[in-house]
């Protein structure tokens, strides 16, 4: 990866590479990342602590070259701000 790819990508808390080829390699990244952040096992436990966090974060969906996948439920609600 060059540096023009990755200096973008500094202002970032933390930066997620799912591979999102087909659902079962979504669910199984996602999963993972639940676990290496101690927060469950599922991929719905991920998509939930990304709702929550106030840091900046980014999820890069990679090899997703299916059309007929919906790649919208991936997407993680953004959180509620109240002031």
């Amino acid at each position: 990866m060059s540096l023009h790819w990755t200096y973008p990508f500094s202002r970032f808390s933390n930066v997620f590479y799912v591979d999102a080829s087909t659902k079962e390699t979504i669910s199984a990244d996602l999963s993972q990342i639940a676990l290496a952040k101690g927060i469950g096992e599922s991929e719905k436990a991920t998509l939930d602590w990304f709702s929550g966090q106030r840091k900046e974060w980014l999820l890069r969906l990679d090899n997703a070259d299916d059309p007929t996948l919906n790649l919208r439920s991936y997407c993680p609600a953004a959180p509620t701000v109240i002031s």
